[in-house]
């Protein structure tokens, strides 16, 4: 979804993930599920649910899965240099450009 801030609606909105389901069957809190960055190259990076690692095209929207393997992927974050890491539940992971 992306949001315009000056009229207060959304603009743009796509299921990316629809294998990415929080059912009624969820037994408990989701607290941290995704994190998304704008990195240098102007793509949006994201991970979601501990299993896609993507970018997203900053104009047609069009999105990379970079990788899908269910290794905990639960934060993205850049560094002072503008590279990305992506942490997983034991292990940190730099992405290159």
């Amino acid at each position: 979804m992306i949001y315009n801030p000056s009229t207060g609606t959304f603009v743009y909105s796509s299921n990316l993930f629809p294998t990415v389901n929080y059912g009624p069957t969820a037994s408990s809190a989701i607290v941290l599920d995704a994190s998304l960055v704008t990195g240098k190259d102007n793509y949006v990076y994201g991970v979601i649910k501990g299993t896609y690692f993507f970018k997203i095209h900053p104009t047609t929207k069009a999105v990379t899965t970079i990788e899908s393997t269910a290794n905990s992927k639960v934060r993205l974050i850049e560094d002072e240099f503008r590279n990305l890491y992506y942490i997983s539940t034991t292990d940190i992971f730099r992405y290159a450009y």
